[in-house]
């Protein structure tokens, strides 16, 4: 009994082992060869992406659980955000660094992180930074768009930052988180609503909303959950499990996407709802010149602040995957950087507009410099969703942001 037992248990091994090799060898033919650490990394993002409540390992804790708090100069910010101010006021100025504030949106926020080695390698090999400690202050902030790094820059000021150089790395939040604000009937150059509204809005929810929000946490455990299992059963070994795997987690994803928009984009208003705006724009495309208006004369703004102190200030149009032509595709970028219509069509719009402003404040004399093109001639996947970079994006991000800062800066 135990020797059938035997030949069963390796008939079913080997049945297993000849279904994954052949399964692999399909993708292989099929042009999308099978990777454990792809897998691994895809589950990963997926599950961070949806909130990581469960804290996986390997994973860096989300801040979607940290709570965000109404700010009266910015609008709103996650609550411990702006905490490092005080621990950079509370040490005394290091004549033998370089200092640099970093603003913007989430993608200066992980650019801040990711890019920072590649970017300060390139302004170390300079000889007149080199014998400097460089640092990158970062104050970047999820869902900042002008004004609000205007305001940033202004407050930190007040409070007696000294800094050498403030980078400002924009303008995807201004066009397309201003057009999601116009679809909803909310000013494009307010903070953006998905954040501002619920922190204002309260616990005001209609039905509809808390159902989702219901669905939308469920769908976060169970993600969790899948991804937990993948990885202690090491699920991404096996590319039958591992594609299994995933498609679990996407199709929970596109649901959870879904819920997430029954709440953002709800028409109902609670009374605490911030006032609208008289005289909104009547079309998509004055909704964006609208934002482009205050992206321009925000930055003009921030040169004038910094050049009266002294302060090098750098203005940086970021490359982003919606805009056409910005970056040859490939399936995985497509598949992850589905955007919901109103972001998509404000970039669209935007973007070229973007360039066009941008050329008007270099010719002004703002110190600005247009990366939006820096991926137009790369094969390799950078995007890991609709606008955040890996680590390789925000490596060469790094690198050219670098160079054209040493360009322009006078030291």
């Amino acid at each position: 009994m135990s020797k059938k037992l035997t030949f069963v248990a390796i008939l079913t091994l080997a049945t297993l082992i000849t279904a994954d090799v052949g399964y692999r060898l399909f993708l292989w033919i099929a042009g999308r060869p099978y990777s454990v650490t792809g897998t691994e990394t895809e589950i990963d993002r997926i599950a961070q992406a949806m909130g990581d409540p469960l804290k996986l390992p390997g994973i860096k804790a989300s801040r979607k659980d940290i709570p965000r708090t109404i700010h009266p100069f910015f609008g709103f910010q996650v609550a411990d955000h702006f905490d490092p101010v005080h621990q950079v006021l509370s040490e005394p100025r290091n004549e033998e660094e370089f200092l640099i504030l970093v603003v913007g949106g989430s993608v200066a926020e992980v650019f801040s992180r990711e890019g920072e080695e590649s970017f300060i390698k390139i302004l170390k090999a300079d000889p007149r930074i080199q014998s400097k400690t460089v640092r990158l202050l970062n104050h970047a902030h999820p869902g900042f768009k002008q004004p609000q790094q205007l305001m940033a820059v202004e407050y930190l000021l007040s409070q007696g930052y000294e800094v050498d150089a403030v980078l400002n790395l924009d303008g995807l939040n201004e066009v397309a988180l201003g057009h999601t604000n116009f679809t909803r009937q909310m000013d494009p150059t307010f903070p953006t609503v998905n954040m501002w509204g619920p922190v204002i809005r309260g616990s005001g929810l209609s039905p509809a909303e808390l159902d989702s929000l219901v669905l939308a946490r469920e769908l976060e455990n169970k993600a969790a959950s899948i991804a937990s299992v993948a990885h202690v059963m090491k699920f991404s070994w096996s590319s039958i499990l591992g594609r299994f795997t995933l498609g679990r987690l996407h199709r929970a994803q596109t649901r959870w996407a879904k819920a997430q928009e029954i709440v953002s984009s709800s028409k109902q208003r609670n009374p605490a709802m911030p006032p609208l705006r008289t005289g909104l724009p009547t079309t998509s495309n004055d909704a964006v010149e609208l934002a482009l208006r205050c992206w321009a004369e925000s930055s003009r703004s921030l040169h004038a602040i910094c050049s009266t102190r002294g302060i090098f200030y750098f203005h940086v149009l970021q490359p982003t995957l919606h805009d056409p032509g910005s970056k040859p595709l490939t399936r995985k970028e497509l598949e992850q950087g589905t955007a919901r219509p109103a972001w998509s069509r404000g970039v669209e719009i935007g973007y070229p507009k973007l360039r066009q402003e941008g050329n008007r404040l270099k010719s002004s004399g703002v110190p600005f410099h247009d990366a939006s093109r820096l991926f137009s001639d790369v094969l390799e996947p950078l995007y890991i969703d609709s606008c955040h970079l890996n680590p390789r994006g925000n490596e060469m991000l790094g690198e050219d942001i670098a160079s054209a800062f040493l360009k322009r800066v006078n030291l």
